[in-house]
């Protein structure tokens, strides 16, 4: 828990989740699928490789990240 009102807030996206959710919209004009990229939310982290909705498990809980992957040109877009 953090102290003296020391807080961070960092908005994590699963990648597979938004695929999912992805999968169950439908454009009523054409009956077509809308494919929504992650970054569209804008995290700070996007997650590959969880079951969807697995991170509403996490939610209060705190996390511990050990490895991370970017893809280095600065654009905080991730891999």
């Amino acid at each position: 828990k953090a102290r003296n009102g020391d807080t961070r807030t960092i908005h994590i996206i699963n990648a597979e989740t938004v695929r999912e959710l992805s999968n169950r919209i439908i454009v009523k004009d054409d009956a077509a699928q809308l494919k929504i990229n992650p970054t569209r939310f804008r995290p700070n982290i996007v997650l590959e490789g969880l079951e969807p909705w697995k991170e509403f498990e996490w939610v209060g809980k705190q996390i511990r990240i050990l490895k991370a992957k970017s893809d280095g040109d600065g654009d905080d877009k991730g891999v």
